[in-house]
């Protein structure tokens, strides 16, 4: 008896699917099986062949017709029962024979059936369905040569030659908290940029940018209209630099802060000398010291009568004296009628 058959169903068995929540699965090797269904018939009545066991013999071939054996199943001459129900038959290839990929590589193939030692014809062409097989390897790389999902690239050192960016990242989004790049060392305290800001760096308890160089500059950067270096800090040193600071626009903001201020203390009437203990250290000779003074009269900061002023037999004003690395005497004179309160600051400049 002649028999026909017609390919219903082709599709790979064994793919692996994570469930919701569960975390990326590491590479999987790609199935090696491919669940097959025919219908069998009679080609000249068209009905379905008989409820039964039919022997049959698979094989995988890159023609459609002679061409060269790629795969088979069983080895022949065996043959494998299958139950056939209303003409309809399924089975796993390759649950003897496992397939591989380079069954797939060459492009076109073709299944070839016996049944009771008749070959069917024609063969069942193999459609893109077989192929995601082939995803197992890519240009002759294995899939355990990628990284699986969720990897990143920590601890990873890259070089090469570039005439522009070795890494650049863009981000168009607008708004505060938005950033081109972020690095956090140590642990984070929840920092966040009043604007969109190309590259920030933060630390709870380290440096957020530490930038070095032997001869060039350490750390640079630019904006349009905004701030090309931003430092700020909760409770330690905004901005630290241990070599020279060039800048060639204005210098805007406040003044440097002092490394010692007394604030305005009051001096007696007659004459006192007070002994601040400023403890900046170093080296005096590296000190710029300021001195104010206030008229109780009117509550205003002047320098009249900075330092010792002799009028007539008078001896007006106030100064300082004695400076070391740990104090510093500040004096008001005997007859001095404007310093009633006097501020010492000092600055540290190397």
């Amino acid at each position: 008896m002649v028999i026909s058959i017609a390919s219903l169903a082709l599709v790979l068995s064994g793919v692996v699917k994570a469930g919701p929540g569960a975390a990326p699965a590491a590479v999987t090797v790609a199935p090696t099986v491919m669940s097959y269904q025919g219908l069998l018939s009679d080609p000249d009545t068209g009905q379905p062949l008989a409820d039964g066991t039919y022997n049959m013999h698979f094989a995988i071939y890159d023609a459609p017709a002679g061409g060269t054996q790629l795969w088979e199943e069983p080895a022949d001459p065996a043959v494998v029962p299958v139950q056939v129900t209303n003409g309809v038959f399924t089975i796993l290839l390759g649950s003897l024979v496992p397939l591989s990929p380079p069954v797939f590589a060459g492009g076109n193939t073709y299944l070839e059936v016996e049944v009771d030692a008749q070959t069917l014809q024609p063969r069942q062409q193999i459609l893109s369905v077989a192929y995601a097989m082939v995803a197992e390897t890519l240009d002759g790389m294995d899939s355990e040569d990628f990284s699986p999902v969720g990897h990143d690239h920590f601890d990873e050192a890259w070089s090469g030659a570039s005439d522009d960016s070795g890494l650049q990242v863009t981000n168009t989004s607008t708004g505060i908290g938005r950033y081109g790049l972020k690095g956090v060392a140590g642990s984070s305290f929840g920092f966040t940029a009043a604007e969109e800001t190309g590259v920030v760096g933060e630390s709870a308890d380290g440096h957020g940018v530490f930038g070095a160089s032997e001869t060039s500059r350490g750390v640079e950067g630019y904006s349009e209209s905004g701030i090309g270096v931003f430092a700020g800090t909760l409770n330690g040193i905004a901005l630290q630099a241990a070599g020279d600071v060039l800048y060639s626009g204005a210098l805007i903001g406040a003044f440097p802060r002092p490394a010692y201020d007394s604030g305005f203390l009051i001096y007696a009437d007659g004459g006192e000398t007070k002994t601040l203990n400023h403890n900046v250290g170093g080296d005096p000779d590296d000190y710029v010291v300021d001195i104010q003074c206030k008229f109780a009269g009117d509550g205003f900061a002047h320098n009249f009568n900075i330092g010792q002023d002799e009028i007539d037999t008078d001896i007006e004003g106030a100064a300082w004296d004695n400076l070391q690395s740990n104090s510093i005497s500040v004096l008001r004179f005997v007859d001095d009628p404007f310093c009633d309160s006097i501020r010492l600051r000092i600055w540290e400049i190397e």
